[in-house]
């Protein structure tokens, strides 16, 4: 399968969510690690559309706005890893804002920076994803990238790392 043939797919199937603002970013290699090494923060190779990819060496990356309900976008498509990021221009202020943590770390996108943006926002949040019966757990759901529970305890797992010096 080429990189092309992969994107038009993945649009064909998740069509309806261009009009909340996903974007492909393209079909990049997934990076390998050993044991120690940490993800380098930086622009992935992106095949061109004629090169051949497959689930085992190549991940989709796509972008969508802060208010964008990952609770439709699978992690995977055909095989494929997605990587989910947020435009950096709608991510609100009160998520990237810098707070002190129970153990004294200086953090940012703390659980609860999400909950309480979720109740402040709840009914713009509903409007924009034309779901009036949303709950503040569905509303957590869908602005954590799908899952509010695993964020939190992705959140945790990082958490005990920091503490550790890891």
């Amino acid at each position: 399968m080429t990189a092309k043939e992969l994107t038009t797919a993945f649009y064909n199937e998740f069509d309806l969510l261009r009009n909340q603002g996903l974007i492909v970013t393209g079909i990049s290699e997934t990076p390998m690690f050993s044991k120690g090494q940490h993800m380098q923060i930086g622009i992935a190779q992106v095949a061109e559309d004629y090169e051949e990819v497959s689930p085992e060496t190549h991940r989709i990356g796509v972008l969508h706005p802060f208010i964008f309900d990952g609770r439709k976008l699978p992690y995977s498509f055909m095989g494929f890893k997605i990587s989910k990021v947020w435009i950096a221009k709608s991510i609100p202020r009160s998520i990237e804002r810098r707070v002190i943590d129970s153990d004294g770390s200086i953090i940012s996108w703390t659980p609860e920076q999400f909950r309480q943006y979720a109740r402040k926002n709840a009914n713009r949040i509903r409007i924009v994803l034309d779901d009036p019966e949303m709950t503040e757990e569905d509303i957590l759901d869908a602005i954590s990238l799908g899952n509010f529970n695993k964020y939190c305890d992705e959140y945790k797992a990082d958490k005990i790392k920091r503490l550790l010096g890891e």
